[in-house]
């Protein structure tokens, strides 16, 4: 090896402690180190060394499939190739990077094989077509390779292990220290002799106190990023997902509200008519702008035995049912189910929760879910109404009562104020995303006051607030819903985007809650209308992400069986390695009987050329090559090197040229040499 002794085993040590792999490191740096010990070499041919590197290949690779097939990997996986939010897509980013983190920890391990190889080889390099499998092809067509070229792995491995350790740093100060050491120790002994040990040792100083203000930058900048201002976030992330809690709707905004036209859900039938909306929360208090309910609380659900199966509402019979694939950032999120669903089947979560406004939410879980939503008329998981279910804001009363006089609301029947509130917004009023300034109110009017009595266009917030208040003020129980609607086929599938986010009403008719969706027909057609031209190339990527996801996550068992296939390719690089091995063993000589390295060169005339000028007084400076020597001689007296340059030539290629001189070259600088140092007058060198 050309690394000094036990570089390598103390770097394996810090390695393994950084990493929490301290017992695996000891393991590897007594196999690393241990070649400085044992007298036993191996010759290995070029054909085991190219099945070695194969191995170190496949164990790399195969970490990579290994973190990306499990734990935090797979999650950023699906979570970065769908349509989610800004923080749930840096958080997905974040585990993607831990994933590929725990890839370099595991480098050392990865290419332990060829590094063993080298420590414990004969040779002191291993070729370039070890490395490469186009320079094998080559060297099958019968080109050789340049003699002395090659690389010795103990550097690189050296920094390899150190590149592994700082993936596992987290910033503590022996961290610092222990790579700063291992860093001098190494540059240490690969120091410039011109330069004095002192010189040294400063521009070393200078160059850790450099990194460490590199490193404190990076992480004041980290802080900085990490307070970025919430509100900023949320405006990035708004109208993308509902919150159980509370929604906060655009009625009183001035401004087009914007929606994707991003794919969020899927939905298959079998031939029947899909579910027209899918909710994913209602709210029974407004306060404007905002609804919320008053009673958040989230209640457990137990599956079946088969964990898949969850019921909702147990023993209600259904006659519908739909398949729906949605995405969960993190394994968690809400539910988009139609009314009355009763039973869940197929759904892979590990933790279901729901609340007494019909809400349904995975607490953790994969994060793409495809299951099989049956249900049908009548009950569902929303509690009775209570009070608030009745309550009408203090603001909102003036117009409100204006317009149940107008439709002569008091004395119908429940089916009779419905219909008229019905036809109230279907002949007066307007879909419309886009509110200007002229619909901005007074300081005594609200948003949805004058959305009733002016202006009369909104989108569907407005006519869902409107819709749940009205109903109120006539006695009928009603609440705010919030989730899609289904409207687009797309092949045999039912596809729902960013811009079919719905409100609409629930209302408490025979005592069962029922739909009511007052916006009218044609909002679909406005928002379709506002697509972007690049919608259908979107759709094909949504395409891809999907079938990905539904591979990725389904089943739960094809992670079982891709570690059946990588762990099988590397048994057989292993078996091939050791049953057509060629290597052969070799017992080295005792250390005491080994010469130094002879490096080529060393014995050519040319350096008496140099010892006899030096005894003129034409001494070379400490660090100065031979050619700058000479060419500064020559400024001084030409006369005193002339003739020397092409013998200077032929000694720069006696000491560098992996090829050397041919025989007549090498007689040509021993006889040269001589002439030279007989005619200026200083005898044979």
């Amino acid at each position: 090896m050309t690394t000094p002794p036990f570089l390598l085993g103390v770097t394996l040590l810090f390695w393994g402690w950084q990493t929490g792999l301290l017992w695996v490191g000891v393991l590897a740096a007594l196999a690393v180190e241990g070649s400085r010990i044992v007298r036993v070499r191996w010759n290995f041919p070029q054909a085991d060394l190219d099945r070695i590197y194969n191995l170190c290949t496949a164990l790399f690779f195969g970490s990579w499939v290994i973190a990306f097939a499990t734990g935090e990997g797979s999650g950023a996986i699906s979570g970065l190739m769908k349509n989610t939010t800004f923080a749930a897509r840096a958080e997905n980013l974040n585990k993607g990077v831990r994933a590929v983190l725990h890839v370099f920890q595991w480098l050392p391990i990865s290419f332990l094989p060829l590094m063993l190889a080298q420590a414990f080889g004969q040779s002191e390099r291993m070729e370039w077509q070890t490395f490469s499998w186009w320079a094998r092809r080559q060297r099958k067509r019968g080109e050789p390779a340049a003699r002395g070229s090659g690389l010795n792995v103990t550097w690189p491995y050296f920094a390899l292990c150190l590149i592994a350790a700082c993936s596992a740093n987290e910033s503590s100060r022996w961290f610092s220290a222990g790579l700063a050491a291992l860093a001098a120790w190494a540059l240490w002994t690969r120091r410039s002799r011109s330069f004095s040990n002192a010189r040294w040792a400063a521009c070393l100083g200078a160059a850790l106190l450099l990194g460490v203000a590199v490193q404190q930058g990076l992480r004041g900048l980290q802080h900085i990023v990490q307070r970025l201002d919430n509100a900023f976030v949320a405006g990035l992330t708004a109208g993308r997902q509902f919150d159980p809690k509370e929604s906060r709707t655009m009625i009183g905004s001035i401004g087009r509200v914007k929606q994707s036209g991003s794919i969020l859900l899927r939905l298959e039938t079998d031939g029947q008519s899909p579910p027209g909306l899918l909710r994913e929360a209602s709210y029974n208090v407004f306060k404007s702008p905002v609804w919320g309910s008053t009673k958040r609380n989230f209640s457990p659900t137990i599956p079946e035995s088969d964990t898949t199966t969850w019921w909702l509402l147990p023993g209600k019979e259904t006659k519908k049912s739909v398949t729906i694939s949605e995405y969960l950032s993190g394994g968690k999120g809400l539910l988009a189910l139609p009314r009355g669903t009763a039973r869940l089947e197929e759904l892979g979560v590990y933790n279901l929760e729901t609340n007494r406004f019909g809400a349904a939410r995975s607490v953790e879980g994969p994060g793409f879910v495809r299951f099989r939503a049956a249900y049908g008329e009548g009950s569902s998981i929303d509690v009775a109404p209570e009070t608030d279910d009745l309550e009408v804001p203090e603001g909102e009363r003036p117009a409100l009562g204006r317009i149940a006089d107008e439709l002569s609301l008091e004395g119908r029947t429940a089916a009779e104020k419905l219909h008229a509130v019905r036809r109230l917004f279907i002949d007066h009023f307007h879909y419309s995303t886009w509110l200007g300034p002229e619909h901005s109110t007074g300081t005594a009017e609200t948003p949805l006051s004058a959305f009733l009595l002016k202006h009369r266009r909104g989108h569907c917030e407005y006519f869902a607030t409107a819709t749940v208040l009205l109903l109120r003020r006539a006695g009928i129980p009603a609440r705010y819903a919030a989730g899609y609607s289904v409207q687009e086929k797309k092949g045999n599938q039912w596809v729902v985007r960013g811009r079919h986010a719905h409100a609409w009403c629930l209302a408490w008719i025979d005592n069962a809650w029922q739909d009511i969706d007052n916006t009218p027909s044609d909002w679909n057609a406005v928002e379709e209308a506002r697509a972007p031209w690049w919608e259908g190339i979107s759709d094909k990527w949504s395409r891809l992400r999907y079938e990905f996801s539904k591979w990725r996550w389904g089943g739960g068992e094809w992670k079982r069986y891709l570690l059946w296939l990588v762990v099988p390719l590397i048994l057989l690089l292993a078996a091939r390695l050791f049953f057509q091995k060629q290597w052969t063993r070799i017992l080295s000589r005792p250390a005491k009987n080994v010469s130094p390295t002879a490096w080529p060169g060393l014995d050519s005339e040319f350096y008496g050329i140099a010892r006899a000028l030096a005894d003129r007084g034409v001494e070379r400076r400490p660090g100065e090559t031979l050619s700058a020597w000479l060419a500064r001689v020559a400024v001084d007296s030409r006369d005193a090197v002339r003739g020397l340059e092409p013998l200077l030539q032929l000694h720069y290629r006696l000491r560098f040229d992996p090829h050397g001189l041919n025989p007549e070259e090498r007689t040509g600088l021993r006889e040269g040499s001589g002439n030279w140092t007989k005619s200026n007058g200083v005898g044979r060198p």
